[in-house]
C-alpha cells in the first residue's frame, strides 16, 4: 500500500480537525514547552502539552514519541517527538538530532499503523528554530516513510499502510 507525499504551503494546524489523522512536531528533551509549533499546540491542542509535560517529570530521550488525542475526535492525534536534546537561539548551532528524527519517524509510523491513521501532517520537523537543515531532514523523512527521492532509494517500500503524509512550508 502506498505512502503518498504532498508537500503545501500554509499552516500545519489547518489540519487539525481531520479525522484519522496526526500531526507530528518536534520538541525538546528539557521539559520547555512553549516556543514555534509547540508554543501554536498550547493554544490549539492544550492536551498535547499536558501529555508532554507529564512525561517530562520522568525525563525525555531522544526518539521518543509522546501521542495526545485530541478529546472527543474521531481519531484524531499530536505527536510529541523529542527530536532535539536542547533548544536555543544560537543560529550557528544544530539542536535538532537527525538519528532522533529518523526514530521519531519510525515510532510514528509504527503508531499511524496501530491507530489506523490515514493522513500525517508535519512542518519542517527539525529545521525551524532547531537550525536544522530541512534538505537532510526531508530525506531521513522520505527514507523512514519509504518514499524514493534522487539518490536515495527507499527500504521501507513495502510498507503496510495507505496514507498520505503531508509537510506543511509555513508561509
Amino acid at each position: 500500500m502506498p505512502i503518498n507525499k504532498i508537500v503545501k504551503d500554509g499552516d500545519v494546524f489547518s489540519s487539525r480537525n481531520t479525522p484519522n489523522s496526526l500531526i507530528v512536531h518536534g520538541c525538546n528533551a528539557q521539559g520547555a514547552y512553549g516556543s514555534g509549533v509547540a508554543g501554536q499546540m498550547c493554544r490549539l491542542a492544550p492536551e498535547a502539552r499536558f501529555a508532554y509535560l507529564r512525561e517530562a517529570k520522568n525525563g525525555l530521550s531522544l526518539g521518543q514519541i509522546i501521542p495526545a488525542k485530541k478529546p472527543h475526535s474521531d481519531n484524531i492525534w499530536v505527536i510529541n517527538g523529542i527530536t532535539q536534546e536542547f533548544y536555543g537561539t544560537n543560529k550557528n548551532v544544530c539542536y535538532a538530532s537527525m538519528l532522533a528524527i529518523r526514530d521519531v519517524m519510525i515510532k510514528t509510523l509504527e503508531f499511524a499503523r496501530i491507530h489506523r491513521i490515514t493522513e500525517i501532517h508535519m512542518p519542517l520537523i527539525g529545521a525551524g528554530l532547531a537550525n536544522g537543515d530541512w534538505t537532510i531532514i526531508e530525506g531521513i523523512i522520505d527514507s523512514v516513510l519509504g518514499i524514493e527521492t534522487a539518490g536515495n532509494p527507499s527500504n521501507s517500500s513495502s510498507l503496510p499502510l495507505d496514507v498520505t503524509y503531508t509537510i506543511w512550508h509555513y508561509k
